[in-house]
């Protein structure tokens, strides 16, 4: 490690490209520290450690000694998953890197491949962040603060929806805001909370935007009478019909071709009409704050904390995610094509009056379905992303996480 930090020091930026290229082509994610690759984040704590004994010489360490001076007064960290939207983050966050470095701000960019690589790091930088803090602060009481403390101005995601569902755990009860700057396919979190299409009017919200605090849905799954993990989710839970055509668009080897044609929408009514031949709707048992609801033909409940998601359908119309509440939309006792003449009218929300749609609100949610012989259990997916399987309960989480927006 100390070798090839030197190496790299010498070699300039030739070299640190030549590191992140074989960090990408091995699936691993790197550190970006104000433009310097730096690998891996194991990488990360010895470069850290090398910078404050000041063992790096030359014009690449002077760049480097002022980020990490920089680093004691507050900086922001990117999240960029470089794959999504078929490899538009990658495209996203060079304009972004560009603009950053022209106004000279700190930043520190987590590289991944993938949004479920990006979790763990970004929980590692802000643990060591506040620790920081912590150990200058000398023992003074933070009592009373609504913020832990850190020198991070915001963690801000380049990706899509999945990427920053994965963030989601690192950052929820920490303090530390969520910033945005879409470039995935659907990118429905966006949508929800206003932020802007153009990657640098995004990234001026991050910088100047309103922190605002928002609820999550807390997704405690009971699956075959095993409680499973908690989970956040920011936008939507979808549970059943809208659950399969998710399913069948990430199997799909379609998506990345819509994707590329700029017609991501296309893959999803590709999978509705697949789905809407063999999903089989089943008895389903939605409970509402202890007050239970039994459909016989439940097609689907969407569980919500926003009024849109789907490419900007307004399931819920009705919902907010500050009033710490959840937003029910259960459809059900209806044929294949009642269903697909429904879809239209989410598009404003006018299915809210149609006989066979049912909508309820609360706290706490859970659901279950009969099971079926020949037919997989009915499954739900979290901000676009598989979740888990009924049965399943959810809670509202009211002011757990702060959003640049």
């Amino acid at each position: 490690m100390t070798s090839w930090i030197k190496s790299s020091c010498r070699k300039g930026a030739h070299a640190e490209a030549t590191r992140a290229a074989n960090c990408r082509r091995n699936g691993r994610s790197y550190i970006a520290f104000n433009g310097s690759a730096i690998s891996c984040l194991t990488s990360f704590r010895y470069y850290s450690r090398f910078c404050c004994k000041k063992k790096l010489a030359g014009r690449s360490s002077a760049l480097i000694m002022r980020a990490s001076q920089r680093r004691s007064r507050s900086m922001w960290i990117f999240a960029v998953n470089e794959q999504a939207g078929s490899g538009r983050g990658k495209i996203i966050w060079k304009l972004v890197e560009a603009e950053l470095q022209r106004r000279s701000l700190p930043y520190l960019a987590v590289i991944t491949a993938s949004a479920e690589t990006a979790c763990e790091e970004v929980h590692s930088l802000l643990a060591r962040s506040r620790s920081g803090i912590q150990s200058q602060s000398q023992g003074q009481s933070l009592a009373g603060s609504n913020q832990s403390p850190s020198n991070v101005r915001a963690v801000t995601v380049i990706g899509g929806d999945g990427t920053v569902h994965s963030i989601l755990p690192a950052l929820q009860g920490s303090g530390v805001p969520l910033g945005l700057i879409p470039s995935g396919s659907g990118n429905d979190t966006a949508r929800a909370f206003g932020i802007p299409k153009q990657p640098l009017a995004a990234l001026e919200r991050v910088l100047q935007g309103e922190t605002v605090a928002v609820d999550l849905i807390i997704l405690g799954g009971n699956n075959s009478g095993n409680v499973q993990p908690q989970k956040p989710v920011l936008t939507a839970l979808a549970v059943g019909f809208d659950a399969a055509i998710a399913s069948a668009v990430n199997r799909s080897s379609y998506k990345k071709l819509c994707n590329r044609l700029g017609v991501g929408s296309l893959a999803y009514v590709i999978a509705l009409f697949h789905m809407l031949l063999i999903y089989r709707p089943r008895q389903m048992t939605v409970t509402i704050d202890g007050t239970q609801h039994v459909y016989n033909r439940g097609w689907m409940a969407a569980i919500c904390n926003v009024p849109a998601y789907g490419g900007g359908l307004r399931i819920c119309p009705e919902a907010s995610p500050s009033d710490g509440v959840l937003d029910i939309c259960i459809v059900h006792t209806c044929t294949p094509l009642q269903l697909l003449r429904l879809f239209p009218t989410l598009l404003t929300g006018k299915h809210v009056r149609l006989p066979f749609v049912t909508m309820l609100r609360g706290r706490r949610v859970s659901v279950s379905a009969e099971s079926m012989e020949g037919a997989a259990p009915i499954s739900a997916f979290g901000d676009g992303e598989p979740a888990c399987d009924v049965p399943l309960e959810v809670e509202a989480a009211s002011n757990r996480l702060f959003l640049v927006r």
